[in-house]
Formats: C-alpha cells, structure tokens, sequence
C-alpha cells in the first residue's frame, strides 16, 4: 500500500483549522476553524478516467452562526444533517435545502462547552458530552431522550456499531461504557496507557471473519504515549496492542474497517517536530508512513471509498491519496484480478477479457500471488500456517494447465523464454522447460508439457555451492531478498541492505552489485537488459546501467560502478518499454512520466496501475472502478497514454508534408512510426516514402502490398489500400462500385463475415466461394457459440451430416440423430464415432447398427456387453458367427459371476438355461442356508418368467419333472416364504401364530432342513406350553440331529429338564390343521375356514384371508398387486 499528498486547499484569511468531516455517502466536507469559520464543500469529481478528481469545488458555501472556534463537526448521513459546536458550547443542526445549507436546530448549555459528540450509526440519535461531566442524549428530531451527570471532565465518546452501547473517555484516563439508556454496564482497561489519558477513539462496523476463533478488532483507543489498544468488543480479553513512533493526536478507521488511521508528530534527530501520519492495517501490522508538512494535525477524516484522507492541518486541508496492494495481472486483452470475501477463505479471481467483456470466475483458497506470464497466468495459494504453497498456470479464462507443490511462500515470479522463476525471501526456484515444450507466453499444447527438465534451488542463507557454473556470494548468508527482475539474459537480485547482485542467464554466474542507498522495494530491467531501475522503501527512483565483464571473474566483496543518471522521489511504480530499451514510465504521485533515456516528456496526470508499454503506447487500468463493481468492470477502466513522439507524429502527419514527417521520424526512429508514415503515404498514394517506410520497420508484407499496388488499376488499389488499413466496409464499396463483386465475396470470407458472403454469392458470377461453403461456416459461427438449433439450420442446407449429428447429440435429439444414420455409405469411417455417441447415451440397438454399417463387429459386440443387451449379443452371433453365447457364458461361470450368467442368458433367450441355472443357484443358496429371503425372491422370479414365457419353457418344464418330480416352483416359494413369516412372528411374540405357521411347514420338508423345522416348531410350541407338540418334535430331532456328542449330550439334559417339569400333553389341540401350506393364508399363516372371506391372487393363485390383507396392496408371497 502507499500513500501520497495529492491535494492541498487553502483556507481564506490563514483561518487555523480544529476540525474536518468527511461525509461518506454525499462527499461534502465540512471545515471549522477559529473566530466561527465553516465551510461546506464538495470537490469537482472528473469525469474523465484519465485523471484524479479535480481540485476545483463544486460546492463552497460558508455557513454563519458560530461565534467562537468550532471544535466539533460531525454528519448524520442517513439524514443528511451537519452537527457542529463551537468553544461557547452553542450546537447548531443544519440541514440542505434547495442545493444550500441552513440552521434547523440551535441549542447552548451555556455552562460549558462541548468536548465531544457523536450521531448512533443509523443516525437516530446524537451523544454530546461537556467538559463538566454533563451527558445527553437527544433524537434527530432535536427532542432530549436522557441526560445524566458523571462529575468528571470528560473528553471523548463514541457509539457502538449497533448502538446498543455508549463509550466516554475522562481526562483521568478511564473508558466507561453505558447501555443506550445511561446504565453502566462496565469499564475498559487501557493496559499500555500508562495512566494517561485517550487522545482518539473510533469503533467501526468492521470486516466479519470467517475464523470462528478469531474476531477482527472494530474498537480502536490511541493513548497520549503512543499505544494503540485494538479489541473486537468492549468485552475482548485478548485485545491486540502495538506502539508507534510518535505521540498521536488523532485516529480514524477507514469506512470497511480494514485500515486504521493514526497522525500525531513526532520528533527527530535534531529536536524537531514534524507531522505523521501512519496506516495500520485491521490487526495492527504497520502498512505505510507519510509526512505531512505544517504544524500539528489537528483532524483527520476518510472519504467513503477508503481511497482518500482529509487532514487538517493550520489553514490548509491536505488530501491522501492511498493506493492499495491489489492483486491483479494483466494478460494480452484479458485482465485478471482477485477479491477476497472475509466470510470465506476463498478469494474470487476474474479473468475478464476487454474484447469480447466475457468474464470467468474462479475460486481459490488462501491466494497469495498473481503474476502475469505471456497469455497465461501464475497463481499461488497456501494456508499462513502452512508451508507449503500450490503454484497453479491457468490460461485466459482460467483453465488450470499446470500445478506443483512448493516448500516455501513466494512473493515475486517472473519467466524467461528458458525458465520460470520464482522467488522467497531466502530461496529462488528455477523451473527449467522441457527443450522441445512451448514458451508461456504461446499456447501449451498439453498439460504435462511444463514439467521442468531440473530444478535449481538456490538457499541463500547456506554456504556457497557450484549449481552449473552458479556460485552464491558469501554475503547473502545473512540477508533476505526482498526484489529481483529478469530478462532473457540477466537476473538482478535485490537484497534488504540495499545490495542488488546481478548474474547471467541461463548459466547463472555471477557478474556484478551495486548498492542502493535503502531496501529495494521493486526492480525493473529494461528489454535487453543493459539498464535497471529500482524503487526503494522511501519511493525513490533510481536508474543504473548494468556492466557485464569482459575479463577476469568480478570481486564480490565490492561494488561495481554504475552510473547512477536518474532519481525521482514519490514514485510508486515503473514499467520499461517491451521494444525500446531507453523508454522508462513511471507513476510519481499523481502523474505519469516517460522518459527517454534521462530526457523527460511532459507528464500527464494518472491515477491508474501500468499494464503494458509497447508500441509507444502505455495501456493502463484504474483498479478503483474495477473493483467498485468487480463482477461488471467497464471498458472505460481501460485506458491508453501515447508518447510524446507519437503524439507528434500524429500532428505532423496532418498539418506537414511526407518529407517533413520522413526527417522528423527518422530523427525518432521507432516501427510504429515507420507504419504510421507507411500508412498515411498509401493513402496519399505516394508509393515511394510507403516503399521506404515499410523498408525500415522491417514490414515484408507491405513491401510486397505496394508492388501489388502500382501494378492496379485506379478503383481496385484504392480498395486494396483501404483493406489493408482495416477500412473494411470502405473497401467493400469500393470493390462493388468498381464492379468486382468476386474481390469483396473474398474479403468478407477473409474476415470471416460469412453472412454477407452468402448475401452476395447468388449475384456473383465469377466468386470462387460456394454457397455452402458459406453455409457451412454459418453453421460453424452458431456452432461455437453453442447455438446448436440456429446451427441446424445452416448445417442441413449445407448437408453436412457430421456437424448436424453433433448438433443433434448436443441437443440430445437422438430421434433425428437415428434418422440420419442410413445417409452414411457403408463402410464410413464416420460410423464408427457415431456408434460411440449412441453408446455413450445407452442407445444399444441403434449403436450396433451403426458399427455394424461400418463393418465393425468387435465394437457392436463390445457396446452389447457394456450396456449388458444379450439380446442384441445374441442376433450378432448369430448372423456373424463373432462368438458363441455358450462360450462366453461358460467364461463368466469360470469367474464366479453367476448372476452375470443369469442376466446374459435371460437376454439372449435362453430361457432353458436360464431355469436351469437360477434354480441352481437358489437350491445352492438354501442349502447353505444364505439369506432365505433372497432365496424366495430367486424362487418367485423364475415363476415369473416362467409364465410369462410358456411357449418356451415346456421344454424346461418337462426336464423339470424328469429330474425332481417334487419340487415345483411355488411350493419352494411358499415354504421359503412362510419359514420367513413363522420366523417374524416368533421375534414379534406372536407365539400361537409362529407354532400354527411352522406345523404348517411339515408338509414341505423337502424344500426346508428339516433340523431347522422341527427345531423352530419345538421351540414355538414351548413359548406356547403345547408340550405334547414340543415333544412330537424333539422326538423327531433325535435322530436326524447331527452335533458333537457333548453337544448331543447337552440336547438330552434339555429334553429331560423340560418334560420333567411339564408333561408332554397339549390342553388345545389344533383342529383340522392340515400338514400343508395350501390351505393356510399366505399373510398371517392362519388355517382358511369355510366362512372366511378368501382373496385369490391371479399370479401365484395363492389365497388369503381378507381380514388379513387390509394394508396389503399386493400378495404378500409374489408382490403382485391385487
């Protein structure tokens, strides 16, 4: 951040100034000053984006009622009222009526006088306090809302930011804070005060932060020795406290509660007092100093934008003009810049191109670096706590290309056509490109391609090492590097004690230094690195030539001479020609300044950042209006400065002759002086000063134009001449006055205008262009901008059925996309991407058909078994003989992958093997009694299919009966099912309901272990006491029981301690139950009387009680709905 005096006004009379406000909504300021001096004004805001706004005033009125001094002005900007109060206590509300300013409300104690007041942050209500110790508190309409006395002098008093508390500061240094009806609450201890009192207090809105740890300080209290005490409320325990240099006499946050604002004075060397002013960023960590001439500061205030400070000092009021770090890089036609959002740890980076305004936004964590490298761009990005940091190259509209983890925290990177370099206070990283990859700054044709060949990482804080002929000097070790510039054959290495070391490139040996009077802050070397510049930590400028030895290696342990020919002071940035070594811009406060070698051009006022100077022109961006509105920046924030002799070569071109302007461009050669001549004599005609000018600025094209020309006749070189000067509609007429519409058919298709192209071809006889190459590019000008419908329109004149499959696809309008299929000859190569498409979408049929026409079999097969359609495998076989369906079936059951077998079987109908298998696998499941609901799932999924399939299944019923006459399909299901049913009514405690389901279940001992059944049915009958039933059971576990004989023996201790307590007789018996599960109901396992209502399922044919199935909407057993 910097800051400079930009402004100086002077008040009439010598009339010494004690107070100065700023209104940060309306811009009026307003200045009171001894014997009842005040004034409003409002400066003259520029329109122009070129410069700062100007010192002329709008508005300037003084306003009569004080007597004595006015010591207190302060706005209520929410309804646009002027507070003031002079020494005689009298306060004065003032209001603007009509463009002037009158008194609405007066008021005077007359007991004394005011020392402070200040309006609630919504503008409600106003806090005076007297010097007596008197507190009031009154409402914007003048009415007294409360009043008390506190019996001390007092001196200061803020509000809160939501103006629920009241802070006033005693001459005896104690801060009391009060609720906003006059209660105290508390006091606020000052822990480097020192007892004395608070000279300034401001308590800001402030930034929100997206810690949950961690507050940003919104309270600020200056004391008279110099501490500053910051605290994010008046309850903060921990508060950030820090010591300037000076006593202060005032303190101001800017108006987003980021910077902080202290002035005071301070005393020199020799006894002296001067003025200072110093900014503090929102945790206390010091940004800038700035001297301020006159005696002391008697008050300080922002303007809203937090760009601009007033301070008053005697009779003059100084304007600051601050300009902050902002991160940005400027690529060619795109501009990129960052943001941060203080609720988040992401910052938001717009690539924002001025040609087209399009705008592309990306998001990084922790973003601490923006470089511009070419056309791309350099990111870094690191937690603070961390030390590592992510290095990321994007492109122009913010495509990651590139990324690479690195060990430390870079503040400064720069390329060379050979190598990336950045840089640390104490490590510099080389990154060497691949020999055969792309320069940055042209297009990278893969991502990988920036993978450095070796990296070279110099430590200047170890010993001196050999790195390919690079030694480091000795007296790096204890220094940090603090700027460093490159080109292509130089490095310059700028270290904090003022020492800049420079080596060659790209062998990095060490070839000179210099010593700067202070650090350097930023070093620049011109284009064919023979000069340098440097800025230090005091703003001063300075230029240097740089020596490179001829002879033996140079002594370190001295400086080298260079010639020093140029120091400004105030300067806050510099920027060389990219293409002439001797032109240097740069910025000194508010001005801009180019000079030629030490030759200086007239400066021209500048309140932007450089972006680029090429070509005499220096193009430049006015960071404030972009980030005023971030997310829509204007072209207008883009502005360009020409040289000096650009400018007069302008002038000359139109007020002298050819000759003239010959001998003066020659006196000042440059290429774009040469081109501007070569154009002007093309349109006088002159063919032998433009054959002469294109000649020194090396233009072989224009050489070659003007022989073209003199050989045309008199319509036709004029159009030419026209053309080449970018006059495209003049040359357009031109050529159709002369009767040559052929030549303006192909100057339209040469820029790419293919919509007058296809206007003009049908009324041109002799054009070259066909209608539907004109189409064709139609179509192509909608494709790109993803207007895919207007591009089908183009594309189907022009038949060009690839470029409307694409169109077709990206629409997802796959029933056109089929239709056009058939265009394609057999065999096209085009076929085969296509089939890729209809793959891509799942369009299984149509993808093989599409393979298929283009004699690719392997791919039609290989899409039928990615989208698992067997069916389709099937008729490929069969009509290609490609592979057998049995082959590949047993492949899959080699693999285990029996439900994939399953599957493919089902869809390539072969629905015999499918049975068959599928019934394996469900008797393989139960009979190692895996997940019994799976298993009826399996069982009433074969039933399915194969009702649904009975033409083809007689075959498969018949080798059912021939195999296992007993075991019918649904008779599986259902004992599968009622085994489950019995089991949920037991662990629900349904006991009657489980032991009626299990007996059930003895009819289908086949398709159950018949262990489990007789285990579960005496189990069920025991919680129900049927211990006859229990006994029937355990009888008939015994001998088909097969465990250990110590469990065996244990079973017997059971039976014997159950039956010996309970004799095996049931006092109910179960009347009528059948052993089958035929007549029970398939959802409680109750027995079906004659006189229950029955609900009959069409599928299973399974019935149930209709009391039962009240919430069942499908059979409980096959799922089918009712």
């Amino acid at each position: 951040m910097h800051i400079y005096l930009s402004k100086k006004i002077e008040i009439p009379n010598c009339v010494s100034l004690r107070c100065v406000s700023w209104n940060c909504e309306q811009g009026w300021i307003a200045c009171g000053g001894e014997n009842g001096f005040l004034k409003i004004l409002k400066l003259d805001e520029s329109s122009s984006k070129t410069a700062l706004p100007s010192s002329n005033l709008s508005i300037n009125q003084s306003l009569e009622g004080h007597s004595g001094s006015v010591n207190v002005a302060i706005w209520n900007e929410k309804y646009k009222k002027l507070t003031t109060s002079d020494q005689n206590g009298l306060i004065i509300v003032w209001l603007l009526h009509k463009g002037l300013w009158f008194e609405e409300m007066i008021n005077n104690r007359n007991s004394s006088f005011v020392c402070d007041m200040k309006w609630s942050k919504d503008g409600e209500k106003v806090c005076i306090i007297y010097d007596d110790g008197a507190v009031i508190v009154g409402s914007v309409n003048g009415k007294r809302l409360w009043g008390m006395e506190l019996h001390v002098n007092l001196r200061l008093v803020e509000w809160s930011p939501g103006g629920q508390s009241i802070l006033i500061c005693t001459s005896k240094g104690q801060c009391l804070i009060f609720n906003s009806l006059g209660n105290p609450l508390s006091t606020i201890f000052l822990a480097a005060s020192g007892g004395l009192p608070p000279v300034g207090i401001d308590w800001c809105k402030g930034n929100e932060s997206h810690d949950e740890n961690f507050q940003f300080p919104k309270l600020a209290i200056g004391c008279q020795n110099g501490s500053v005490q910051l605290m994010s409320s008046e309850a903060d325990e921990k508060p950030i406290i820090f010591k300037t240099r000076f006593c202060p006499s005032q303190i101001r946050w800017n108006a987003q509660g980021t910077v902080l604002c202290i002035a005071g004075q301070s005393l020199t060397e020799e006894r002296r007092d001067f003025n200072v002013l110093e900014l503090y960023s929102a945790v206390g960590i010091h940004l800038h100093t700035l001297r301020v001439p006159g005696a002391l500061i008697n008050a300080v205030s922002w303007e809203g934008s937090g760009l601009r400070i007033a301070l008053a000092v005697q009779s003059h009021i100084y304007f600051a003009s601050l300009r902050p770090d902002y991160k940005w890089a400027y690529l060619p036609n795109t501009l990129v810049y960052a943001f941060a959002d203080t609720k988040s740890v992401e910052s938001s980076v717009i690539f924002w191109n001025q040609l087209s305004h399009q705008k592309h936004k990306k998001r990084v964590k922790h973003l601490g670096l923006i470089r511009g490298l070419g056309e791309h761009c350099l990111l870094s990005s690191g937690e603070d706590q961390s030390k590592n940091c992510i290095l990321t190259i994007c492109n122009a509209i913010g495509v990651t290309l590139w990324n690479k983890i690195i060990e430390f925290k870079p503040h400064c990177a720069a390329q060379t056509p050979l190598e990336l370099v950045i840089a640390s206070e104490k490590t510099i990283l080389f990154l060497r490109k691949h020999p055969h990859t792309l320069e940055l700054g042209s297009e990278v044709k893969h991502r990988n391609e920036l993978a450095h060949e070796r990296e070279v990482v110099n430590h200047f804080c170890d010993q001196t090492k050999e790195i390919s002929e690079f030694w480091c000097p000795l007296e790096l070790a204890n220094e940090s590097m603090c700027a460093f510039a490159v080109s292509e054959k130089v490095i310059l290495v700028g270290c904090e004690s003022g020492s800049v070391y420079w080596y060659q490139l790209p062998s990095l040996i060490f070839e000179g230094k210099h010593m700067l009077s202070s650090r350097p802050q930023a070093l620049a070397l011109n284009c064919d690195g023979t000069k340098f510049s440097a800025i230090d930590k005091k703003a001063v400028l300075t230029m240097h030539d740089i020596f490179l030895p001829t002879g033996a290696s140079p002594d370190i342990s001295s400086a080298s001479s260079s010639r020093e020919y140029l120091k400004r002071q105030g300067v806050l940035e510099m920027f060389w020609s990219k293409d002439d070594p001797a032109l240097l811009a740069f910025v000194e406060r508010s001005r801009l300044y180019i000079f030629r070698g030490s030759e200086p051009e007239e400066p021209v006022t500048f309140s932007g950042c450089i972006c680029s100077f090429t070509d005499l022109e220096i193009k430049a961006v006015i960071m404030e209006d972009i980030m005023r509105s971030p997310y829509d920046p204007c072209r207008e924030s883009i502005v360009k400065y020409e040289t000096k002799s650009l400018r007069d070569t302008r002038q000359l071109l139109k007020s002298a002759s050819l000759q003239d302007v010959f001998q003066f461009i020659d006196d000042n050669t440059h290429p774009r002086l040469w081109r501007l001549l070569a154009e002007q004599s093309l349109l006088q005609g002159n063919m032998f000063i433009a054959n002469k000018a294109f000649t020194r600025c090396s233009d072989f094209y224009g050489i070659q134009l003007v022989k073209q020309l003199q050989l045309l006749g008199a319509g036709i070189k004029e159009a030419r001449t026209a053309a080449y000067l970018r006059k495209f509609d003049e040359a357009e007429k031109l050529y159709l006055v002369a009767n040559r519409r052929d030549l303006a058919v192909g100057l339209r298709a040469q820029l790419g205008d293919w919509f007058k192209v296809e206007r003009y071809i049908p009324d041109s006889t002799s054009c070259t262009i066909t209608s539907k190459e004109a189409l064709h590019n139609i179509g192509n000008y909608y494709f790109e901008r993803r207007r895919w419908i207007k591009a089908t329109g183009y594309y189907l004149r022009a038949g060009n059925l690839e470029k409307l499959l694409k169109c077709f696809y990206a629409v997802e309008d796959f029933v056109e996309f089929v239709r056009l299929l058939p265009n394609f000859h057999e065999g096209c190569r085009e076929l085969s991407d296509i089939g890729v498409l209809l793959g891509s979408v799942g369009l299984c049929k149509d993808a093989v058909f599409a393979f298929s026409r283009g004699k690719n079999i392997k791919k039609a097969n290989n899409v039928c078994s990615l989208l698992g359609d067997w069916g389709q495998a099937a008729v490929l076989a069969k009509h290609h003989d490609f592979i057998k369906i049995d082959v590949y079936a047993q492949h899959l059951l080699q693999n285990e992958m029996v439900v994939d077998t399953m599957q493919f079987y089902r869809r390539a109908n072969k629905h015999k093997e499918f049975f068959l298998l599928t019934r394996q696998l469900a008797r393989s499941r139960r009979s190692r009694r895996l997940n019994p609901l799976f298993v009826k799932k399996l069982y009433v999924f074969i039933a399915h299919e194969a009702a649904q399939n009975q033409s083809q299944t007689i075959d498969y019923e018949d080798t059912l009966m021939q195999t296992s006459p007993f075991d019918d399909i649904w008779q599986c299901a259902e004992a599968q099912h009622f085994w489950l049913l019995a089991h949920r009514q037991l662990h629900s405690g349904q006991y009657e309901y489980a032991t009626r389901t299990s007996l059930a279940l003895q009819g289908s001992k086949e398709q159950l272990d018949s262990a489990d059944l007789y285990s579960f049915i005496a189990l069920s009958s025991y919680f129900t006491r049927h211990y006859g039933n229990c006994s029937k059971a355990m009888t008939k576990l015994g001998p088909i029981i097969k465990v250990s004989r110590q469990k065996f023996n244990s079973f017997v201790d059971i039976t014997t301690t159950v039956f010996l307590r309970h004799p095996p007789i049931d006092f109910s018996t179960y009347r009528g139950l059948r052993n089958r599960v035929s007549s029970i109901c398939v959802a409680s396992g109750r027995e079906i009387e004659v006189t229950d209502s029955v609900t009959f399922c069409t599928h299973c044919g399974r019935q149930g009680i209709a009391g039962e199935l009240q919430n069942c909407l499908a059979c409980p057993l096959c799922h089918s709905r009712y």
